[in-house]
Formats: C-alpha cells, sequence, structure tokens
C-alpha cells in the first residue's frame, strides 16, 4: 500500500488552519509539529506546498497568526518544503481580512478568495530581491485574475 502511495502522491498541499491561531499551543511548538508533519509528507513525495494561515474576522488575532506563520515558514525552511505566504492577498495594509475573499461567515472563502488562493500557490517562489513593487504588480495580477470568474 505504501508503494500504490508513493506513485499517486505526486504533490501535497498543507493549508495552516486558523484553529492555530486560537489554541493554547505555543508557537514553538506548532513548529515542531508542522516540521514532523512535513518530515512524515516528504516520504510520500518531494514536492509539498505550505499555505501561511489565511486572516478571517472571526479568528482575527492578527499578531498570532503571524507568529505562526513565521513558526510555519520556519519549518518550512527547516525541512526544505516550499512556504506561500497569503498574507497580502487577504489582507489590507493594516492587517483587516479583505472582506471580498470570504464568505458572509467571515471565516471561509468566497468563490474569488478562492481563486485568489490557488492562483497564488501556483506562482513561482520570490526570490530575495522581491521589491514592494513586484509585490504590489503580482497582488494586482492575482486580484485582476479573480475578478474575471
Amino acid at each position: 500500500m505504501t508503494r500504490l502511495k508513493r506513485k499517486l502522491s505526486t504533490e501535497i498541499f498543507i493549508v495552516g488552519g486558523t484553529h492555530e491561531t486560537t489554541s493554547d499551543v505555543s508557537a514553538a511548538n506548532i513548529k515542531e509539529n508542522i516540521a514532523q508533519l512535513l518530515r512524515k509528507a516528504k516520504t510520500l513525495t518531494p514536492t509539498i506546498t505550505v499555505s501561511s494561515v489565511l486572516s478571517s474576522k472571526r479568528r482575527a488575532n492578527p499578531d498570532r497568526r503571524a507568529d505562526v506563520n513565521m513558526k510555519m515558514k520556519e519549518a518550512c525552511k527547516e525541512v526544505d518544503v516550499k512556504f506561500v505566504d497569503n498574507d497580502a492577498n487577504f489582507t489590507f495594509r493594516n492587517g483587516a481580512a479583505d472582506d471580498a475573499a470570504f464568505q458572509r461567515d467571515g471565516l471561509h472563502l468566497s468563490e474569488s478568495g478562492v481563486g485568489r488562493f490557488l492562483l497564488n500557490l501556483s506562482l513561482p517562489e520570490q526570490s530575495p530581491k522581491h521589491n514592494k513593487r513586484q509585490h504590489q504588480q503580482q497582488h494586482r495580477h492575482v486580484s485582476n485574475a479573480t475578478n474575471h470568474d
């Protein structure tokens, strides 16, 4: 059965959940738990993408979310896995969630939010020289692509 799974698993996507932003588990423990999960996932496929915890109106604790995302990013670097920070596509500069990206419940993505999310996951990783202007152009591209659904 393991051989079958290895042949079928070409890419794994892991999305950080908002539960991590409200739990009593320390960010350091979350990092270790994520790293352990990623090591196990790498036994199934070398192609793994981890998405940051998205903002939401229902579980709005931007400081905790930023801390959890930072630890997730560190775990990804440690295990050599791609990390996608989706924050810029779902929040304004002040950290407030973009209502258009979420359903009325303020937690689940709307159709356009799903489009943004999927497009952002498919974009190539940015080099360390990625500047603010490039980020703004990328964000406009993602927003425009999802508004034409």
